[in-house]
């Protein structure tokens, strides 16, 4: 709440580009929680097999 960026509709073509080496682009990463729950957008990570970026 309270955030003043935009959001875009993120789709398999336009996924954001890694602030880290702005080679590659960052996808997301889904898990499942302990009791099977699904977890969305767990940790994102850089495309770039250079860069090792992630977010968690």
């Amino acid at each position: 709440m309270g955030h003043n960026r935009s959001v875009k509709n993120l789709d398999s073509n336009n996924w954001p580009e890694c602030m880290a080496c702005n080679v590659g682009c960052l996808v997301p990463l889904s898990d499942f929680g302990a009791q099977g729950a699904p977890v969305h957008y767990k940790a994102w990570v850089c495309t770039n097999p250079e860069c090792e970026f992630n977010l968690k």
